[in-house]
C-alpha cells in the first residue's frame, strides 16, 4: 500500500502493521515527516524513542530511609540537649559573719540576736549591719538601724533573720512577702506570731520587742522555724 505523506493515518497503519510483525523488537519508533500537519502542530520533527520517555520509579532502599531519619532525629537531639544540659551548680560562697555581728553589737540600740550552736553543715552566706541614716539597697538610706543574717540549712534552704527598730510594719511586710496572719508558736517563754504568704510557700515567724521586731523567714514548715529560733540569742 502506498501512502502520500500529507495522509497521517496511512503512515502509522504501516509503520504499526510492519513494526508488530517482529516480536521482541526492542523499542517502537514512530517517525513522523517534518511537512505533516501533525508535525507542524506539535513541532515534533524527526523520531520519538517511546523506550526513552517511559521511565521506571526507584524504590527507595535502606540507606535512603536511615538517612531521612537522621534528618529528623539529629535536630530533636540537639534540642534535647540544648534544653535539658543543666550548669555546674554554682558553690556558695559563704560570709565570715562574727566580726559583723560584735559591730553590730556594739553599735545597735537594741539586743541583737544570732544563732548558736547549730549543727555541721549549716553556712552564713549573708550579713549586713547598717546603722539608720546609712546607704543600703541600691544606695537609699535606711529608715532604721537594720541587722540581718541569713543561712543556708544542710539542704540549701535559706533561712533569714532580720531586725529592726523602726518602722517595723514596712519590714515585716517586705521580709514575709505580705504574709498574713496564721496562729501563733510559743519559743522559750516568748510568742512569735505566725504568717503565710499568699501562695503558701513562705512561712515567717515575728517577734515583737520593746526596742526591735524580730523576723524570721523560710520556705520551711513553721517546727523548722521555731527549732532555728530556740538557737538565737544575744550573746555569746
Amino acid at each position: 500500500m502506498r501512502c502520500s505523506a500529507a495522509s497521517v493515518g496511512c503512515v502509522m497503519s504501516t509503520f504499526l502493521r510492519s513494526r508488530l510483525s517482529k516480536v521482541g523488537a526492542p523499542a517502537i519508533h514512530l517517525s513522523i515527516p517534518s511537512s505533516s500537519p501533525i508535525a507542524r502542530r506539535s513541532d515534533l520533527v524527526g523520531s520519538v524513542k517511546i523506550s526513552d520517555v517511559a521511565r521506571t520509579k526507584r524504590q527507595a532502599t535502606a540507606g535512603d530511609m536511615m538517612r531521612s531519619l537522621a534528618l529528623i532525629l539529629i535536630p530533636l537531639a540537639v534540642i534535647t540537649i540544648i534544653f535539658t544540659n543543666t550548669p555546674d551548680d554554682h558553690p556558695v560562697k559563704e560570709v565570715d559573719w562574727k566580726p559583723v555581728l560584735a559591730t553590730a553589737r556594739e553599735e545597735a540600740p537594741f539586743e541583737v540576736l544570732a544563732p548558736t550552736n547549730l549543727p555541721n553543715g549549716w553556712r552564713a552566706t549573708r550579713v549586713n549591719w547598717v546603722p539608720q541614716g546609712k546607704p543600703y539597697l541600691n544606695g537609699e538610706i535606711s529608715p532604721r538601724n537594720l541587722w540581718q543574717i541569713g543561712f543556708l540549712t544542710p539542704h540549701d534552704v535559706f533561712i533569714d533573720l532580720n531586725q529592726g527598730d523602726v518602722r517595723p510594719e514596712e519590714m515585716v511586710d517586705q521580709q514575709s512577702r505580705e504574709g498574713t496572719p496564721d496562729g501563733t508558736s510559743t519559743v522559750a517563754d516568748k510568742t512569735w506570731q505566725r504568717l503565710i504568704s499568699p501562695d503558701g510557700r513562705t512561712r515567717s515567724l515575728v517577734l515583737v520587742g520593746s526596742n526591735a521586731t524580730t523576723v524570721l523567714t523560710a520556705d520551711l514548715a513553721y517546727e523548722a522555724l521555731e527549732a532555728y529560733a530556740s538557737t538565737l540569742s544575744s550573746g555569746g
